[in-house]
């Protein structure tokens, strides 16, 4: 894929991050890097304990997006990010793998064709929102790297690049903290949890039904990948029919 020069995106914007992009390399992209472990992997080995380290981090992330969905889209890749074609398929066909098929076909069984359905809905409604910014593509915790004492956030992109309806990413983000959360074993009423997603959307400085949406697309895209990429369990989609069944008829509430 072609990517824009690096200059455009390795702008530093304010001083307190700097969004990081792809060097392209033979076995696949290379990242430079001041530090070398991302907030996902801190969060995960410390179990959660000390999150409130990454407001400050979330915060930034959300500045960082705004700043690239601001610029121009001339170089950049105009297609919609991988992740959207995945999760589309993913809806309407199941995917491209057995495993896919399974997992489609259970998450349908734990959630009910009305849930599923909303589901599809909300990505049609993404996938036809012509009012599409530079999107990072797949703005996972696991791109943004800060250093042992906190200073500027580092934001990987390169690998998604395409261009999306603004909230994919901030969606994309605020999903993962959701089902990290969650994965974890803490109360969606944690404070320092509310925080994290409270500072994000502040920093991104627009928030909508439409992010909320998104996130729970998020979610489910990650199922899909977790069944196509890792080792398949069944047991893993069952733990999600609370959070999904939940995040779902919230929104379908306020719509």
């Amino acid at each position: 894929m072609s990517r824009p020069a690096g200059s455009t995106l390795g702008a530093d914007f304010g001083g307190a991050g700097r969004l990081v992009p792809a060097e392209p390399d033979p076995p696949g992209s290379r990242y430079v890097v001041d530090h070398y472990e991302s907030v996902a992997a801190t969060i995960l080995d410390a179990h959660g304990a000390g999150v409130d380290r990454f407001v400050p981090a979330c915060h930034t992330a959300g500045l960082l997006l705004a700043e690239l969905h601001r610029l121009a889209p001339d170089g950049f890749p105009d297609a919609l990010p991988p992740g959207v074609d995945r999760l589309r398929n993913f809806l309407t066909t199941g995917g491209a793998t057995p495993q896919t098929l399974r997992a489609a076909a259970l998450i349908l069984t734990v959630l009910g064709h009305d849930r599923w359905g909303m589901l599809s809905t909300w990505c049609e409604r993404l996938v036809h929102d012509e009012r599409r910014v530079v999107s990072h593509g797949a703005p996972g915790l696991a791109c943004l790297v800060v250093g042992p004492a906190d200073e500027g956030v580092q934001f990987l992109i390169g690998d998604d690049l395409g261009a999306a309806p603004w909230y994919w990413d901030i969606g994309w983000l605020l999903g993962e903290l959701t089902e990290l959360r969650h994965v974890l074993g803490t109360p969606a009423t944690d404070p320092a949890w509310t925080c994290l997603e409270s500072t994000l959307l502040a920093g991104y400085g627009r928030d909508q039904l439409a992010v909320r949406r998104t996130a729970v697309l998020r979610i489910v895209l990650h199922l899909h990948d977790y069944a196509a990429y890792a080792d398949w369990d069944e047991a893993e989609i069952g733990r999600y029919k609370a959070l999904l069944t939940e995040l779902i008829d919230r929104v379908r509430e306020e719509e």
